[in-house]
């Protein structure tokens, strides 16, 4: 928590990427992450997400699986912000 702390201090939290994933919420969680004042959000959602973000039982990914295909999709998304 210090490193974030120390970061947002050092370079604002306009520059933090903010990630919402929607396999253990619900569609009210997904508007209030929406309604965030940040510029930078990557949300996820189980409806139109890309297949390969999709466990065989048709669900998102749980955190752990996510990490492990993040740098893909993490690039794509952060390239949109530079």
């Amino acid at each position: 928590m210090a490193r974030l702390v120390s970061y947002i201090a050092a370079r604002g939290v306009d520059n933090i990427i903010f990630k919402m994933c929607e396999r253990d919420g619900e569609k009210q969680h997904i508007s209030a992450f929406n309604a965030l004042p940040f510029p930078r959000k990557i949300g996820f959602e189980k409806a139109g997400i890309d297949t390969r973000l999709k466990g065989k039982d048709g669900d998102l990914l749980t955190g752990d699986q996510l990490f492990n295909h993040r740098f893909i999709y993490y690039r794509k998304y952060i390239s949109l912000y530079k």
